[in-house]
């Protein structure tokens, strides 16, 4: 077992405090994956609707910026969430959106669980990804 572990794990781990930093090496690698599973675990409790179309912004489409604004309009077809995400910056316009899925988008910032099931004419903010969603003007 030392051995499989001593693979997977860098080498400088054994050389300090022996077990104790093998299991915070262990719990570290598994953070994305118990966030993952508290994701599915919310959408599946909350009855998430993760159905439909929303529109991002060019920046997180395309160069992968962070969700940092977000605002739900009523929706104009059946398909259409009525959601819209932007990086935050100003001067975006509609040839510069893109249509994803909602659910592509939850995917993209798993963090947008905890305000999709916001109503039309919400809107929210945070300063970086790793911040919590807060209300918006």
């Amino acid at each position: 077992m030392r051995r499989t572990i001593k693979r997977l794990l860098p080498t400088e781990i054994f050389a300090k405090d022996g077990y104790e930093r093998i299991a915070e090496a262990i719990v570290s690698l598994l953070k994305p994956q118990r966030r993952a599973y508290e994701v599915m675990s919310a959408r599946r409790e909350q009855s998430i609707d993760d159905s439909g179309t929303a529109i991002v912004c060019g920046h997180i489409a395309e160069a992968g910026y962070p969700d940092l604004r977000a605002c739900r309009n009523e929706p104009v077809v059946d398909e259409d969430s009525g959601w819209q995400f932007t990086c935050g910056a100003s001067g975006h316009t509609d040839e510069t959106g893109q249509v994803w899925s909602l659910s592509e988008e939850i995917s993209h910032d798993d963090l947008l669980v905890d305000v999709i099931g916001l109503p039309a004419g919400s809107s929210v903010v945070r300063t970086r990804l790793s911040s919590p969603w807060e209300r918006g003007p």
